[in-house]
């Protein structure tokens, strides 16, 4: 397996909420696609316990920088508490959303360069002194995508409090 550095850890949304479930796969989606990255979900989980109900989602998004980088991103998404509400329009969840979003970039993903220790030695050296300010840059771009998707989270969940 190649080597995985945590760059965005643990940035957060959590409210107590009305909001269009399908809407905001919708959107996520199509972000994670205009953007270049593969979109997997890991986990689905619902819960029904008596008249409670809880989701749970795990999605983790790829994508391919080149042929030694590539970046992740993994967006954990809890729904407690909830219920489906039809109105004349469309069906709402309401319930406590918490998301979490994280960001990380994996070196030799394809492990070409792990094969053995001499190799090892070679990819260590080159990661750490010879490609520094493509990994700073690289870094950025990272970051920018993980904040880029929280904030349009965010903005979706809070365009329903005014609706």
């Amino acid at each position: 397996m190649g080597e995985f550095d945590l760059i965005i850890k643990e940035l957060g949304i959590k409210q107590k909420s009305k909001f269009n479930m399908i809407e905001l796969y919708r959107t996520l989606k199509e972000w994670f696609e205009h953007q270049g990255y593969t979109l997997f979900e890991k986990e689905y989980n619902d819960i029904f316990k008596k008249d409670k109900r809880n989701l749970k989602i795990k999605w983790e998004a790829q994508k391919e920088i080149d042929d030694y980088t590539k970046f992740i991103i993994g967006i954990g998404i809890k729904i407690t508490d909830y219920k489906i509400i039809t109105t004349k329009t469309e069906k709402l969840v309401s319930g406590t959303i918490s998301m979490n979003f994280e960001g990380g970039i994996e070196s030799d993903y394809e492990e070409k360069w792990s094969s053995n220790p001499l190799q090892l030695f070679f990819r260590g050296i080159y990661d750490k002194i010879i490609n520094t300010p493509k990994n700073e840059k690289n870094e950025k771009n990272l970051s920018n995508n993980v904040h880029e998707v929280y904030n349009k989270t965010k903005f979706f969940l809070n365009m329903y409090k005014f609706k």
